[in-house]
């Protein structure tokens, strides 16, 4: 009998995080590979980042899938690319 690894049948997802301005200072990487079990969401990625890098809880982040600005909900699928972009200040 073969047992499954996690990642065999599509029982996880692995996603591309990309961090910019001060979440990349935060994070100390400007990206990162995550894995989340299939079915998850975006805001399931936020609390599983919250883990690695606290502190990026701590600031008004908008989140972009894709390269569209996404609500916490959505569902996250296999290769997704996943940016925090922080506020922009003017001057």
């Amino acid at each position: 009998m073969r047992v499954r690894s996690k990642d065999e049948g599509g029982l996880t997802i692995r996603l591309k995080v990309l961090y910019f301005a001060y979440a990349k200072e935060i994070a100390g990487v400007p990206r990162e590979s995550i894995s989340l079990t299939k079915n998850s969401t975006l805001g399931e990625l936020i609390t599983k980042i919250g883990t690695i890098h606290p502190r990026l809880l701590e600031f008004d982040c908008r989140v972009a899938v894709n390269r569209s600005v996404a609500r916490r909900r959505l569902l996250l699928k296999d290769g997704d690319e996943i940016a925090f972009l922080p506020p922009v200040t003017g001057g």
